[in-house]
């Protein structure tokens, strides 16, 4: 039983990993019991795997095009020390298995050595009695036992990794003096313990409780308590993805690594396809991004107050979680459930039900600026006909400045969401930063014809698929194909595009939507290429291009 991996069991040992981990959180949460900890290791770890895993959510393939998908995502997808280290653990496993479509025990047991090389790498100075040993140990154990003769399967891969896993785990109190102080086991260990117990709950048949693995719990930190009188201890964790680029100085990664550890501790980093990761705890941390500001330009950047973590952490207990008051928020209409689950995972406060064909009222509008609570709000209408909608509700809001973008697809207000910044106090920035992106996206709607029509030359007869850019009909034809095909020639050719998303409606097959990211994936090997699933039933796809 579960003598091979091959892609279908690698997508649901991931699945079931996840959801045990995302289980355990609060558990794993509560080892972390160092004066300042990195974040929460639980939820840390559980958005780092998430987001690897959303990279293959809604495909099906064979072993080699899920593991390469979720070893890139998983890779820059981290947050904190045990997010970095664990995401290149499974960067390193996924690689190696992404070299071929079926996996023996053998190749199964060089995966797991591979991650744990890729793992320690991760770490300038890596401390034994953490994850790292946790890993190592397991995966030596695994190994010792198939050079024996004693492992035939997958199966008795993961029941050996798990044996040696538990035992190296109760012993990194002895490792670590902290943990030994403080009476627990590392967190880091604790979470791949129970990743790997979910990995076994599947193989053995064993149902998991259903999880919403969209929804990431955010904590709300009161930064009052950090005032002129505080003390200054902990410095500052920072985190920053850095893109190397031309005419910057010439970098050498060993070299990089060894500068960082002079500047901090806890310096984790992840470089791979000319990008680098790089999460250091700092008392200085404008020295460390103007280091590494020599080198290429920042993709992303995040720096917290560790000392107002820290007071946050202790005060924590002794207070209700109450819904505060924002500065910022977001209202978006969606079309559907699928895209309303999306929208509010990116970060929307309220979401509108509403679309092509049933669109909201100024009701529904001032009802969400309300739940919204917040002293500016963004509005996204995401259809041409609810502007204006929109817009008559800004002037009988008086409690908040609302500030209605002009967007006219889900597409475009898709695409904005993820670059924005919700703790900004810039809210001019942040709406032009909107409209920039929305500006640089194009955005192609097909659906089929309803009715028989000319446009222009153009003779189209019902059920014929049409192609709509910018109220323009650019495409049409008896088949998707006949439609799509010239549509991503047209677009991707010009390589002044590199981020295709594709919308997908309720008709449009699972096969055909692969078929499509494969075609892109071989064709266009510098696109981006990922899948957003809609209910829609109005459009079969909707290409973005950025």
């Amino acid at each position: 039983m579960f003598e091979r991996l091959d892609g279908e069991l690698y997508k649901q040992l991931l699945s079931y990993g996840i959801k045990n981990l995302k289980l355990h959180e609060e558990i794993i949460n509560d080892l972390n019991v160092f004066p300042v900890p990195d974040g929460d290791t639980g939820t840390n770890m559980t958005m780092t795997l998430t987001n690897g895993f959303e990279a293959i959510r809604d495909i099906d393939g064979e072993l080699s095009v899920l593991a390469a998908k979720f070893a890139y995502a998983v890779a820059f997808g981290a947050r904190g020390n045990s997010g970095v280290i664990s995401s290149q653990f499974f960067k390193g496993f996924s690689e190696h298995l992404s070299k071929d479509n079926i996996a023996e025990p053998a190749i199964f047991i060089q995966a797991l050595e591979q991650g744990v090389t890729e793992a320690y790498k991760a770490v300038s100075k890596p401390t034994e009695g953490t994850i790292l040993t946790v890993v190592r140990e397991a995966t030596e154990h695994a190994k010792e036992l198939y050079e024996e003769g004693k492992i035939h399967s997958v199966l008795d891969v993961i029941d050996a990794f798990l044996d040696e896993a538990r035992i190296s785990l109760e012993k990194t109190p002895e490792l670590l003096p902290v943990l030994k102080n403080a009476g627990v086991v590392d967190s880091g260990g604790a979470g791949i313990l129970y990743f790997f117990k979910g990995m076994k709950k599947y193989m053995m048949n064993e149902d998991i409780q259903e999880l919403d693995m969209d929804v990431i719990k955010e904590e709300t930190v009161d930064y009052s308590l950090f005032n002129r009188q505080t003390k200054f201890d902990y410095g500052y964790c920072t985190e920053v993805l850095l893109q190397l680029t031309d005419g910057k100085e010439i970098f050498a990664y060993n070299e990089f690594k060894d500068h960082l550890e002079d500047m901090g501790d806890s310096v984790a980093t992840i470089y791979t396809d000319e990008k680098v990761k790089v999460h250091i705890h700092t008392m200085e941390p404008e020295k460390v991004l103007s280091y590494c500001h020599r080198f290429g330009e920042f993709l992303t950047m995040k720096l917290e107050n560790m000392s107002v973590q820290h007071t946050h952490i202790q005060e924590k207990d002794e207070q209700e979680e109450v819904y505060e008051h924002r500065f910022m928020a977001i209202v978006a209409t969606a079309s559907d459930e699928l895209l309303e689950q999306k929208f509010k995972s990116l970060g929307v406060a309220s979401v509108i039900k509403g679309g092509q064909s049933c669109n909201p009222s100024v009701q529904d509008f001032l009802a969400a600026f309300k739940k919204a609570n917040a002293d500016h709000i963004i509005v996204f209408p995401n259809n041409k006909n609810v502007i204006l909608t929109a817009n008559q509700a800004k002037k009988l809001y008086e409690d908040a400045n609302i500030i209605v973008i002009n967007s006219t697809s889900m597409a475009e207000c898709h695409s904005a969401l993820g670059m924005i910044d919700y703790d900004s106090d810039d809210v001019d920035g942040t709406v032009n930063l909107i409209n920039e992106i929305i500006a640089n996206t194009d955005i192609v709607s097909i659906s089929k014809a309803v009715r028989n029509t000319t446009y222009d030359t153009l003779k189209i007869t019902v059920e014929d698929y049409v192609a709509i850019d910018d109220n323009q009909i650019v495409e049409i034809g008896k088949t998707m194909g006949e439609v799509v095909y010239p549509i991503l020639e047209r677009y991707l050719e010009n390589d002044d595009k590199d981020v295709l998303t594709l919308f997908t409606g309720k008709d449009m097959k699972k096969k055909e939507i692969q078929k499509l990211v494969d075609y892109v994936e071989k064709k266009y090997v510098y696109v981006d290429c990922g899948v957003v699933e809609t209910d829609s039933e109005i459009y079969h796809l909707i290409l973005s291009f950025e």
